[in-house]
């Protein structure tokens, strides 16, 4: 049996907070980029795309690691 799972994946950059939904078959589902300024996410876009969002199984969210020197 196949389980089938809705899954929010999160990748904070230092040019925008993107998010996707990722569903069966891993096809992207729903997509939104939420631009940064000054450091900073509008949190009513944030909101709002929560919204959007609806119900999902998992998050996931992207960590790069940059080794320096």
């Amino acid at each position: 049996m196949a389980v089938l799972m809705r899954v929010l994946v999160v990748n904070a950059g230092s040019s925008g907070l993107k998010l996707s939904v990722v569903g069966a078959g891993e096809r992207v589902e729903w997509s939104r980029v939420i631009p940064v300024q000054d450091q900073v996410w509008d949190e009513r876009e944030v909101e709002r795309a929560s919204a959007e969002v609806g119900v999902v199984d998992a998050v996931g969210h992207r960590v790069v690691r940059r080794v320096l020197g």
